[in-house]
């Protein structure tokens, strides 16, 4: 970022600049011998001024008269992200003689920020109820949608109760042992279900729950950015879900690609078979 604001001389000469892979702990003797000879020093981090706290606190306890500038000074706003006409305003504060270069303004922010990729602009999940919906409706069942957290989020407005990574299928037990008229199915991710999924299926067989549980398999790791789990294909070892949902004790797991012919008739076998079950829904994403 500061080569975009300096010549390569001029930063040469009269900035020197420390980046921190480790924020905590703080290498107190690296920083140490790095402030040691300033007079100014610029504390740069989004979000809460973590480093800066401990940073301020090295400094007044080795008795340095070195002053720290930083969000807490408010000479950076302690919100938001920082751009680079953040930094050409702060440097031509501290440093006058400093030739600031670039035309970095407020206004042509926007064209600063990254293109950022949205992955839930193809998302299917509501093609996913729509066909649980039909397979429920057409038995004169009212389905009850417990989502975990996660690409669910592009159908909030259609689940019933969202709470915790894992949840949903710990809730749509807890929901079946009571008794309820509506018909539990719990909803979750390939990724939740490495994360914490399998620990509540283990103990929804245990209390030999009759639950129908989706697992929305687009095989990754989508809503944050893509990242491989487990299983996903094409990693070093690719586990089989379906295996290991059998091995946590269901007997019943079936399996549909999403757009496909017989995908109604094997949802509403799910929903008609009685026990703890898995439908595992492969989706491809457009």
């Amino acid at each position: 970022m500061h080569r975009d604001l300096l010549k390569p001389d001029e930063w040469r000469q009269k900035i020197r600049i420390l980046k921190l892979g480790v924020i905590y702990p703080l290498s107190a003797k690296s920083i140490l011998s790095f402030i040691g000879s300033a007079k100014q020093v610029l504390i740069l981090e989004e979000h809460h001024p973590v480093v800066e706290m401990q940073v301020r606190s090295l400094v007044q306890m080795s008795g340095l008269v070195t002053t720290i500038f930083g969000k807490m000074d408010r000479c950076l706003s302690p919100t938001g992200e920082i751009f680079r006409w953040h930094l050409r305003e702060v440097l031509g504060q501290l440093v006058p003689d400093l030739e600031v270069i670039g035309d970095f303004t407020f206004e042509n922010e926007e064209k600063e920020k990254p293109k950022v990729k949205s992955y839930c602009e193809d998302c299917r999940y509501d093609e996913v109820l729509d066909l649980a919906d039909k397979a429920c409706y057409s038995l004169g069942l009212k389905p009850f949608y417990l989502g975990d957290p996660g690409c669910l989020v592009t159908v909030t407005g259609r689940i019933h109760a969202k709470y915790a990574m894992g949840s949903a299928v710990a809730l749509a037990s807890g929901f079946n042992k009571g008794e309820t008229e509506r018909f539990p199915i719990a909803l979750f991710g390939d990724s939740s279900f490495f994360h914490s999924a399998i620990p509540a299926i283990c103990d929804a067989t245990h209390h030999e729950s009759n639950i129908l549980l989706i697992l929305l398999d687009n095989g990754s790791a989508l809503t944050t950015g893509g990242q491989i789990h487990p299983g996903s294909p094409g990693t070093a070892k690719c586990l089989s879900m379906t295996k290991i949902a059998r091995k946590c004790g269901i007997a019943k797991v079936y399996e549909i690609e999403l757009g496909t012919d017989k995908q109604l008739e094997l949802m509403t076998e799910a929903v008609i078979a009685n026990g703890l079950r898995l439908m595992r829904v492969i989706i491809n994403n457009t």
